[in-house]
């Protein structure tokens, strides 16, 4: 016995909260990082020069 495939019903998203925004709101302040107690390792960059001869671009 074949189960029939059933539509799954479209729930529109409620909305839960309506919040106003003025202009310059710092809503991301929570998230600032001190850049002093930050430690980086580096990273090593690597240039190249594509515009020689042996460098091939087309594609077959």
């Amino acid at each position: 016995m074949h189960k029939m495939k059933k539509k799954k019903q479209f729930v529109r998203p409620a909305v839960l909260q309506d919040l106003s925004l003025l202009p310059e709101t710092p809503i991301l302040a929570g998230s600032v990082v001190d850049n002093a107690t930050i430690v980086s390792t580096g990273q090593e960059v690597e240039n190249y020069d594509f515009s020689g001869e042996d460098f091939n671009h087309n594609w077959e």
